[in-house]
């Protein structure tokens, strides 16, 4: 089995007011903290009309209402090093809006 080396986190994100955003940020840096040879970022979901000033954490940010940004952000490569299993999960992961951990080859 190969070790994972990077791991994407799927969900709100802090400064984001909820629990699930909370619970995403803790969670991306106690792995971070935990495994310092694992990579990590974090996929933020934006709510509709709303802008966050995320932290460096955050690579990419998805407004929750356009699926129109699904796809693209699935095909971005910062994530993992075959973007294809990333790319086809993608979709699925986000529309649930809730903090998902993805792991990637």
């Amino acid at each position: 089995m190969t070790p994972l080396r990077r791991i994407a986190f799927i969900g709100n994100s802090l400064p984001r007011h909820c629990g699930i955003a909370t619970f995403t940020t803790d969670l991306q840096q106690a792995v971070s903290i935990s495994s310092p040879n694992l990579q990590t970022t974090t996929v933020a979901m934006t709510d509709h009309g709303q802008t966050y000033d995320y932290p460096a954490s955050v690579a990419l940010q998805i407004k929750d209402g356009n699926v129109e940004e699904y796809a693209p952000a699935g095909s971005t490569r910062f994530a993992c090093s075959t973007s294809s299993e990333f790319s086809a999960a993608m979709p699925a992961l986000i529309s649930s809006c809730y903090c998902h951990a993805l792991p990637c080859q």
